[in-house]
């Protein structure tokens, strides 16, 4: 049970790192797992896909990740994450949504990714695009508490940011500039080569 006022997540947006690690990297999962505390290593494992756990969790395997893995790979397993759960349960229905109503351009679901933070996250601060222009969107992320701004952490979601291309079937890449209250993602895609 995860007290008042802590920010928290799904515990399914961790649980699908989990998965697209054990696929990606399958022989660097366990030792992925054994850079956390054993309480969050116990918390991540057990705890149900519908349950809540506290951000910090998250962050601490995004700090494993890039420990073991590197922050390339940890990229590419954030990235994959969200393409997962883009179709899947949680996100699928605002996704499907989305794409009907605007087609599969970046700026449109873009637009929505405000919308699938706040389903995920509670207590985290508010992602919202901020504008766009031609093959180019800025979103930022405001209202973070201060233990969750970490550049790595910001790294992890302009990561999984880079999934919003890759549904689109364009290519695409996302940076990150963290700021006081959270970050700044400036993303650019292009037409598959």
């Amino acid at each position: 049970m995860i007290e008042p006022g802590v920010p928290s997540l799904r515990a399914s947006h961790s649980r699908g790192t989990l998965l697209a690690l054990q696929t990606l990297e399958p022989d660097r999962l366990a030792l992925v797992l054994a850079q956390l505390e054993p309480h969050v290593r116990r918390g991540l494992t057990e705890a149900a896909a519908s349950d809540r756990i506290p951000a910090a969790w998250d962050l601490a395997l995004v700090r494993a990740e890039v420990a073991i893995i590197g922050r390339d790979a940890m990229r590419r397993v954030a990235r994959a994450t969200l393409v997962d759960s883009l179709g899947g349960p949680q996100l699928g229905a605002l996704v499907s949504a989305a794409l009907g109503l605007f087609g599969a351009r970046p700026p449109a679901l873009y637009g929505w990714t405000g919308k699938a933070w706040a389903h995920v996250t509670q207590g985290c601060g508010a992602l919202r695009l901020d504008r766009t222009h031609g093959d180019e969107a800025w979103l930022v992320l405001e209202g973070m508490p201060a233990e969750l701004v970490d550049v790595e952490y910001l790294e992890a979601i302009a990561g999984a940011l880079e999934a919003i291309p890759a549904i689109c079937k364009v290519e695409g890449d996302v940076s990150a500039q963290p700021r006081t209250d959270g970050g700044r993602f400036h993303a650019r895609w292009h037409a598959a080569r």
